[in-house]
């Protein structure tokens, strides 16, 4: 499903929107003032829909809408339980400004609070181990095939496998000759083992599809993608490896309207701004906890690349000894000696980034984009990488598509797998999109995911 330019997953939107309602009915069962009169008490309804819809917000914040999160055992109890737990109290405080009427429950004593959240933590719950139990049986279960060879469907299989593990199967690897006859024998159907939901052609094998036999019955065939186009629609991310050299020619809305570079610069200004006042205090504190352990300086500056190449000074809390680059740029690294103890925290908890923000407000950066390089680094992947001198073509951000769907890039193969992302942002970003990621970003710092 595509909105505003970003490609959601239906299913999980499916999810929300049964969680929302199931909860509301919940909501309602526990909002319903005692003795009340028979009917539908209108104001319990109001109040549960809100409560529903913020607490529902608070679970997309904390990341539970995420398919792994369902599809992975190990992290399906403790990251719902976690995230509704840390989502709770901003959520129902918001409730609560939104309609004084919880006036009531937040007011009620702890024994009120305490229904609400335990109700809540059992329905986030109970859904998802619902929906695990339903994707185990297949019960929405996607079937794809690949068209092409083996060598060249390998690349597309691991990413399906990676992603989109319990909705997306891969039926089997078929040469393009055998397409036809091969889909007059399938059963067509959107979920289910036996059934063929749609077909991905290859880059290679896009020239020997048979297109008429294909267009004759185009009405019971499943549906056909491209390779890039299912990449960029159910992965999210570009086709690095056959990017066409032009592309950004055609990517729409890199080249955003007068009106569109006002109100993301406004947006960016507001928030950079409003980040500054709130996360003050943090700040102070951060910068009084690294002059104690390791001395001045407290900021670390930094040349970094921006929009079209311009190089400009990146602010950040210190988080390395003085020393830690007298013998030249290197990869961060997994429990880098060089990080100190004070700079170790602010970097699991990213308020290393904060600083950033001056950066914002001065226009070299966004609130979301590619993260920005260091020039060394970036003339060496660009001449290793095709295509990375294009994120050059937006702002670097303080946050990104890439920063919060794949781990820290620490060596050339990270690096291309989020460069992905980077090129996925510039091609359909959009403010829903921006949106998205800082939201994400919640999530992200929450369970501090990719720090290093």
């Amino acid at each position: 499903m595509r909105l505003m330019r970003a490609h959601l997953p239906a299913e999980m939107l499916a999810f929300w929107l049964v969680e929302f309602v199931l909860g509301m009915g919940m909501f309602y069962v526990l909002l319903l003032p005692a003795g009340a009169a028979a009917g539908l008490d209108l104001g319990a309804v109001n109040r549960a829909a809100v409560l529903a819809l913020a607490l529902g917000v608070g679970a997309a914040l904390a990341g539970l809408y995420r398919p792994e999160i369902v599809v992975e055992a190990r992290r399906l109890v403790g990251s719902t339980l976690a995230g509704g737990l840390l989502a709770f109290p901003l959520m129902l405080l918001s409730a609560y400004a939104l309609d004084r009427s919880f006036r009531g429950v937040v007011q009620g004593g702890g024994s009120a609070v305490l229904k609400v959240l335990v109700a809540w933590l059992v329905l986030l719950l109970a859904t998802r181990l619902a929906l695990r139990y339903a994707l185990a049986r297949g019960w929405f279960l996607r079937t794809v095939l690949i068209v092409g060879t083996p060598n060249d469907a390998a690349g597309l299989a691991v990413a399906i496998q990676g992603h989109r593990p319990g909705f997306i199967r891969i039926g089997g690897v078929v040469p393009a000759s055998a397409l036809p006859d091969l889909l007059a024998t399938c059963s067509r159907g959107r979920f289910g083992h036996s059934k063929v939901w749609g077909v991905v052609v290859t880059r290679s094998a896009r020239a020997e599809v048979p297109v008429g036999a294909l267009m004759a019955r185009r009405h019971d065939s499943p549906v056909l993608f491209g390779e890039a186009e299912f990449r960029e629609s159910r992965l999210r991310r570009v086709d690095i490896d056959h990017l066409d050299p032009d592309w950004l020619l055609y990517a729409d809305r890199v080249g955003r309207s007068r009106v569109g570079q006002f109100v993301h610069r406004a947006v960016d200004l507001v928030g950079a701004v409003s980040l500054l006042v709130v996360s003050l205090p943090v700040m102070v504190a951060t910068a009084i906890a690294i002059r104690l352990e390791d001395g001045k300086p407290i900021l670390y500056r930094q040349v970094r690349v921006g929009r079209d190449g311009r190089t400009f000074t990146v602010y950040k809390f210190r988080s390395m000894r003085v020393d830690a680059e007298a013998r030249g740029a290197v990869w961060a690294a997994e429990r880098d000696p060089r990080v100190t103890r004070v700079g170790a925290i602010i970097r699991r908890l990213r308020i290393d980034e904060l600083p950033q923000v001056l950066n914002v407000i001065a226009g070299d950066m966004a609130l979301v984009g590619p993260r920005p390089e260091r020039p060394e680094f970036t003339s060496e992947l660009a001449d290793r990488i095709p295509g990375y001198a294009d994120r050059l073509s937006v702002k670097p951000g303080i946050t990104g598509w890439a920063q919060v769907s794949a781990p820290y890039a620490a060596s050339i193969d990270d690096v291309r797998i989020k460069l992905s992302y980077d090129l996925y942002y510039i091609k359909n970003r959009s403010l829903l999109l921006d949106f998205l990621i800082l939201a994400s970003t919640v999530r992200v710092v929450l369970f501090r995911e990719g720090s290093r």
